[in-house]
């Protein structure tokens, strides 16, 4: 027993010997990460202490700019609306420019965006001048449209005319081109 412990001790101080520089470098280690650890703490402490800072000044900018950013929205709220009543009020005036250009698809387009507002309240003070206006030229761009239409189906009649008078040449036997005179019985014109 007294040999055992002997080798054993023998051993020991082998192991110690040979793994001296490792225990070394880890004593190093471990003192290094220690004072980087407690200088980390007086940073988090520092950095604790400035996001509270900075949480009370952005409660103390967000009560007083709470009842300014109703205010703000209010406002957005209005000034989208004079800018609707503004269109509303320039409708007739639009109307005419695209009656004028014979810009008809433009001129739908801006009286089906007011319609419905002046709907509502045609009837009621300045809006009723801008609603007998916009009526007027509502009516003319019908007119205008009716006629349009009945233009191209008289157009088209034409050419379906022209169509089957040359079918009815053709399987007679005759030329089928079309003469002038022709063109003009068929279209009446």
């Amino acid at each position: 027993m007294g040999s055992e412990i002997k080798s054993l001790d023998s051993d020991m101080q082998m192991l110690v010997y040979e793994n001296y520089s490792k225990f070394i470098t880890a004593t190093d280690t471990i003192r290094r990460m220690k004072s980087n650890v407690e200088g980390m703490e007086e940073r988090m402490t520092e950095l604790q202490a400035t996001i509270a800072s900075t949480s009370e000044r952005s409660d103390a900018v967000n009560s007083k700019l709470g009842a300014h950013r109703e205010q703000i929205e209010q406002l957005n709220g209005v000034r989208g609306l004079i800018k609707k009543l503004q269109a509303v009020f320039d409708l007739p005036q639009r109307l005419r420019v695209c009656l004028d250009r014979n810009a008809i698809a433009l001129a739908v387009k801006y009286y089906a965006a007011a319609a419905p507002l002046l709907d509502k309240y045609g009837e009621e003070g300045a809006f009723v001048g801008v609603k007998e206006e916009a009526d007027k030229a509502a009516a003319e761009i019908t007119e205008r449209l009716k006629a349009g239409m009945a233009a191209a189906a008289a157009a088209a009649k034409r050419q379906q005319a022209m169509r089957a008078a040359r079918a009815a040449r053709a399987a007679a036997g005759d030329d089928a081109t079309t003469t002038e005179e022709e063109e003009e019985e068929v279209g009446g014109g």
